[in-house]
């Protein structure tokens, strides 16, 4: 493809049919293209569409950060909070190495 300076067309040699060539509109952002008769504008970019698994993952993560946002404010205004968590963890850890020993 070939960048032209804003406002400046391509180079077409005498006698050519410009129709098929491209060119890119910096002061537009977009991609032109000649028809023949004139320069037909097309927008760059993407759209990206999830899926509706990515979408509930996509969602069930930010509910989480939030939580565990929640539950630092909490820990920081409740100490004994903070306290209880940390041994759950600790307890957590405890049963999974044992479910995992007997597996």
């Amino acid at each position: 493809m070939h960048v032209v300076p804003n406002g400046a067309g391509p180079y077409i040699s005498p006698g050519a049919v410009g129709a098929g060539m491209i060119r890119y509109n910096s002061n537009m952002n977009q991609l032109e293209v000649n028809d023949g008769v004139s320069w037909q504008q097309y927008r760059l970019g993407a759209t990206i569409d999830l899926s509706s698994d990515a979408q509930n993952a996509l969602a069930w993560a930010y509910a989480k950060m939030q939580e565990e946002v929640l539950l630092e404010q909490l820990m920081e205004k409740h100490p004994g909070l903070r306290d209880l968590h940390e041994r759950f963890a600790v307890m957590l850890r405890l049963v999974q190495k044992e479910n995992n020993e007997q597996a």
